[in-house]
């Protein structure tokens, strides 16, 4: 995509220069976006409100989901598949990660962890459901081929360690009272037996698999244990293994000792928790806090999917306060992001339900959620926004395993329709971020970011969720020329995982792992004032959208960092 488009971004520029050349060819203010009737007033900010990193379009990925996956991390097409994904950090980890041992990191062997607590609620992998009755083995093969997919692909690897091994959780918790739930019987009690963590910690730093040409780049804790544990006891945990870290690491100067990032909570709202950002803010060796974003819940009632993804107001408001996220983001404003520390967020998705019936997480409908919740969290200035997930036998993947080919007896995968807004996202939009207004009442949503091109270039992203196409006016803004990326649902089916692009043939991943020669960006060019397209640009309805405004005139994205 990356040569597609650099050929693209030069044939533009050169229409550009031939454009400007002459008034004859290009009148004074054609291509500039003039307030229209019937049209929404997109006012696009001439400085940055924020920066992201080139990661921050990421993955999450259930550990016991990549463990079940052996065969497909090792296949180069499914490592092609996720490599169009790079630059981006994955996340691996969830409520899995703490129910693992590293077997094969050292000669003593590792007893398994087990629990006789109640039934789960919440089948999860082999695992067993909501929260597991026993250790997963993770063996010394399985990281290593967990790195050679990471390496083949691009990608960055922040790995999430067990903070429960050797812990007892089949208490009652204590904020339960007297309910019966098997949730409320899952509380953790006893010391954390940190033997075999050290173990793959050791492993890693004797054989220098952290940084350099290795993937792997940080190291997590925990996952979403606000209900097994006091959060005393998560911070207690997070200083103790940064320290061990440290040591570990005490041979290699501070800037090249991996960095621990925690708790991944899903309760933002929650006191405890938002302490434990204070806390641990001037520890060294924690680089961040980690936390989830569901915000239509489990998806069905008032949360159906298929009803929220289509309510503007929804979209445009609730995706940072439905998930409680705001509540991390201002404690993090309010002094440990000075400090230096990140704030990451790990898991994000609509729902936390994998098993919603369609429109769900893999749909084009989908995609207008995705468009939003990148374009909010790009302005809060932190380092990650992680779709979850890369890959698993659910609506939540990425990329899904399909069957085999019986022709060739190759191995099969579809992409969810995200996937291909998130190409368009890194294709169009810089590190810089620029504040987009539009009127609260407006029908759509739109996200300014400076371009991947030094001459005042823009990328906007958008969504529209309604029955109609909505026309945008940029004032001050040179539209054309530019290139475009317009998603919509083929036969207005937005069920479908397959998106069209530009109104072409729906999007499929090539059988070797490549990316289709459909999936280019529409050229609109400028040869005068009547040109279609020259002062507004129009969202199809039900669409999302990225659109490179190659002469924007934004001073601030005047040139790259």
């Amino acid at each position: 995509v990356d040569e597609r488009l650099s050929l693209m971004l030069t044939l533009a520029v050169a229409v550009a220069g031939v454009a400007a050349a002459g008034p004859s060819l290009r009148p004074p203010y054609s291509s500039r976006s003039r307030n229209q009737p019937g049209t929404t007033v997109v006012t696009v900010g001439d400085s940055v409100v924020a920066r992201v990193a080139p990661g921050f379009v990421g993955m999450g990925w259930e550990m016991d989901a990549m463990l079940g996956m052996m065969s497909d991390i090792q296949d180069p097409t499914f490592a092609k598949a996720a490599s169009h994904l790079s630059p981006a950090i994955v996340r691996v980890g969830g409520i899995t990660a703490d129910w693992v041992r590293y077997d094969g990191f050292s000669n003593v062997a590792v007893a398994a962890h087990k629990t006789t607590g109640p039934a789960s609620r919440r089948q999860k992998g082999s695992l067993g459901g909501y929260w597991p009755t026993h250790e997963r083995s993770l063996t010394l093969s399985n990281f290593t081929t967990l790195l050679n997919f990471m390496s083949a692909a691009n990608l960055s690897l922040m790995f999430d360690l067990n903070e429960l091994h050797g812990r007892n959780c089949t208490s009652p918790n204590p904020s339960c009272g007297k309910s019966t739930s098997s949730y409320c019987h899952a509380w953790c009690e006893g010391a954390w037996d940190l033997s075999n963590v050290l173990d793959l910690l050791q492993y890693v730093h004797d054989h220098s698999l952290v940084g350099g040409s290795s993937p792997l780049y940080a190291f997590e804790v925990g996952n979403e244990l606000i209900s097994h544990e006091d959060a005393q006891n998560t911070t207690a945990d997070m200083i103790t293994l940064a320290g061990h870290i440290q040591k570990i690491w005490g041979d290699r100067p501070a800037d090249q000792r991996p960095l621990l990032y925690g708790p991944s909570t899903d309760a933002c709202s929650d006191q405890g928790q938002l302490d434990i950002i204070t806390n641990i803010s001037k520890v060294p060796g924690i680089g961040g806090f980690t936390f989830h974003g569901y915000p239509g819940h489990n998806g069905t009632g008032v949360y159906a999917l298929d009803t929220l993804l289509r309510n503007v107001t929804w979209l445009r408001t609730g995706i940072l306060t439905g998930s409680d996220a705001q509540g991390c983001i201002d404690k993090w404003n309010g002094g440990p992001r000075q400090t230096g520390l990140q704030l990451m967020l790990t898991e994000a998705s609509s729902s936390y339900n994998f098993q919603l019936p369609p429109p769900a997480q893999d749909s084009t409908l989908h995609t207008l959620f995705t468009v939003a919740q990148l374009g909010q969290y790009s302005k809060t200035g932190i380092g990650m926004v992680g779709r979850w997930s890369l890959s698993e036998e659910s609506p939540f993947a990425t990329i899904r395993y399909t069957g085999t080919d019986p022709t060739t007896q190759k191995r099969t995968y579809r992409v969810a329709a995200d996937y291909w807004v998130m190409l368009a996202h890194k294709a169009t939009a810089g590190p810089k971020v620029l504040e987009a207004e539009l009127p609260a009442d407006a029908p759509a949503l739109a996200y300014a970011y400076c371009g991947w091109h030094p001459n005042g270039s823009v990328a906007i992203g958008t969504a529209n969720p309604s029955n109609s196409p909505v026309t945008l006016s940029l004032p001050g803004v040179g539209l054309t020329p530019r290139l475009e990326y317009v998603f919509t649902a083929p036969e207005g089916n937005v069920s479908n995982v397959a998106p069209s692009l530009n109104g072409g043939e729906p999007l499929v991943i090539q059988p070797d792992g490549s990316l289709p020669p459909s999936f280019e960006p529409k050229f609109v060019g400028s040869t005068g004032a009547s040109d279609s397209g020259a002062e507004t640009i129009v969202l199809p309805p039900l669409s999302s959208a990225y659109f490179l405004l190659l002469d924007a005139g934004i001073a601030a994205c005047s040139h790259i960092e």
